[in-house]
């Protein structure tokens, strides 16, 4: 039974690992990391609320420096970013990143 967003999120992991299970005879390491990335974007996108202007998206986030971070399989921003011409990748300055507060 369902009480929680908790207990609606972790229903949906359990059915894309188990959607992802029948796949691991594939031995394409990327391949293999798509999924689970999907997997991932898709439970962030179902636990953000509408109208918040928040965007579930991989790239790279820049400082104020314009120094790049490794890339981001997945992250919460603010705004849309700027995208990557032919891609779904997405370049974020580190003030559009959602930071938990104390």
């Amino acid at each position: 039974m369902i009480n929680t967003i908790k207990d609606l999120l972790e229903s949906l992991r359990i059915q894309g690992v188990n959607e992802i299970s029948s796949f691991l005879d594939i031995k394409h390491g990327p391949t293999i990391g798509d999924m689970y990335e999907g997997l991932t974007k898709e439970m962030m996108n179902k636990a953000i609320f509408k109208n918040l202007d928040l965007k579930v998206c991989s790239g790279f986030i820049f400082n104020e420096e314009t120094e790049s971070s490794k890339q981001i399989d997945c992250m919460i921003v603010v705004g849309d970013g700027i995208k990557i011409p032919f891609s779904e990748i997405y370049t974020v300055s580190y003030t559009h990143l959602t930071l938990p507060t104390t």
